[in-house]
């Protein structure tokens, strides 16, 4: 996961990889396999935060997205079935939409997004 954040730009080239790790394992693997009724979601997103500013990571949209939805969740959840194993549900899921936004069709589709102006700022230029 964090060679993953250096790969695509989100946090400074020369970010020490292994720190990085365990910061984001010190921030996660707490909640993993507990269900809902033991997790809370806020505190989860304040440390992740607080672990972004640390590293100068540049916070996607998406990521902010996916944790609102998470925070959502987490109270319906509680309300419907408190000792759902979310990360086990929705891991599958998440490991698409992981690939999706970072993997080669999303490489894709931001270069068919971003060639029409740089072919235009190129056209300008020459």
């Amino acid at each position: 996961m964090a060679e993953l954040h250096v790969d695509s730009g989100w946090v400074p080239p020369d970010t020490n990889v292994e720190e990085f790790e365990f910061a984001i394992r010190t921030v996660c693997e707490p909640i993993f396999e507990k269900p809902l009724a033991e997790i809370s979601f806020g505190h989860v997103l304040l440390n992740l935060f607080n672990t972004a500013r640390r590293f100068n990571m540049e916070v996607q949209p998406q990521l902010v997205l996916l944790q609102k939805t998470l925070l959502y969740v987490e109270g319906v959840g509680r309300q419907l079935y408190p000792q759902l194993d979310l990360w086990k549900t929705a891991k599958p899921f998440l490991e698409s939409w992981i690939k999706d936004q970072v993997g080669i069709p999303a490489l894709v589709r931001a270069f068919k997004e971003k060639a029409p102006f740089w072919v235009e700022k190129n056209a300008r230029t020459a």
